[in-house]
């Protein structure tokens, strides 16, 4: 996409895939952190539909190396393009399911 494209996707849907931004092995080491913090710090969460999901807020604060993520030239130089230079970093959150659910697949 270009990035004109990626903006309009942005601005219809709230998101934007960026595929291969982060190598193989940066991948890893993210999803090992991931599921490190997740397995020390996550609540399950029941809905009405008994659908269980595993919540963890703040999730870029799971572990050291997501912090590096925010400040990571790569994750930035795409949110100034969508959001405009200046924007403020202010939550995140972490989710995984753990049975079936329309939401977070």
């Amino acid at each position: 996409m270009s990035p004109e494209q990626e903006l309009e996707h942005f601005n219809t849907f709230g998101f934007v895939v960026k595929r291969d931004m982060f190598t193989v092995e940066e991948m890893r080491a993210f999803r090992a952190e991931y599921d490190r913090g997740m397995a020390e710090n996550v609540a399950t969460v029941r809905d009405d539909h008994r659908t269980e999901r595993l919540v963890l807020e703040p999730g870029l604060q799971l572990g050291p190396r997501f912090q590096r993520f925010l400040d990571d030239r790569r994750v930035n130089d795409v949110i100034e393009r969508l959001l405009g230079p200046g924007y403020i970093y202010m939550a995140s959150d972490a989710q995984t399911r753990s049975a079936d659910t329309q939401w977070h697949q």
